[in-house]
């Protein structure tokens, strides 16, 4: 079954942690929409081998989704996996957002600056501090609200956005998840700029095409040089 309460998070990013010791670490990110706080678990690490992930980093994002994603109020809107209505869900293989040649490999951790996956998501939210106006819009599932407070930025009650990446054509492991029109990303809008980036994010155990009804792969994975 494809992943549980796909959407899209809008809101404020207050605060960002990079994780570089763990097993399975994630690029977590602390958002104020309205008055709730969220948490957005990015991965940077995959489970499977090769751990490196794919990224495409658009610097200078232009999509028509962009022209409607403003008019969205601060917080989770849950969002139909379907190309029906103009809707708002994303599809890396069917809008054409990124192909297996635009994606790079980076590591979730390496020495010295700006050369690895934790620093080039901290680069771009990094552009957002000090500009309230600024928006996040992370695409992926959503969980919570939970009884107990968050564990990483401790706010209750704990609630997040994961699954913030491709969601289909999933090694067997994972084929669970998969779905056309549920893939996860992050965009970055600055009005005062005019100007929107993007994240995209994949595993290089996933392939590029996909069964347009269940998301599953067709073929083999095409794997990182």
């Amino acid at each position: 079954m494809p992943v549980e309460r796909y959407g899209v998070l809008k809101g404020h990013p207050l605060q960002w942690q990079p994780e570089r010791d763990l097993q399975r670490p994630h690029f977590q990110i602390r958002v104020l929409a309205g008055r709730r706080h969220w948490r957005v678990a990015v991965n940077v690490r995959s489970a499977l081998s090769p751990p490196n992930l794919l990224y495409r980093h658009i610097d200078d994002f232009q999509h028509e989704i962009t022209g409607r994603l403003p008019a969205l109020d601060d917080g989770f809107t849950q969002l139909p996996s379907t190309a029906a209505g103009g809707g708002l869900a994303l599809d890396y293989l069917r809008q054409g957002l990124a192909t297996r040649e635009s994606m790079r490999t980076a590591p979730h951790s390496a020495p010295g600056p700006g050369n690895d996956l934790n620093d080039f998501l901290t680069a771009c939210l990094q552009r957002t501090h000090g500009d309230p106006s600024a928006r996040l819009y992370a695409f992926g599932s959503a969980w919570g609200p939970l009884r107990r407070p968050d564990p990483v930025f401790r706010f209750r009650p704990g609630r997040g956005i994961h699954n913030v990446h491709m969601n289909q054509g999933n090694a067997s492991r994972f084929q669970a998840d998969d779905g056309t029109w549920q893939d996860g990303a992050l965009l970055f809008h600055l009005p005062a700029k005019r100007r929107w980036a993007a994240i995209l994010l994949a595993f290089q155990s996933q392939c590029w095409r996909t069964d347009d009804r269940t998301g599953r792969c067709i073929g083999e994975p095409v794997q990182a040089e």
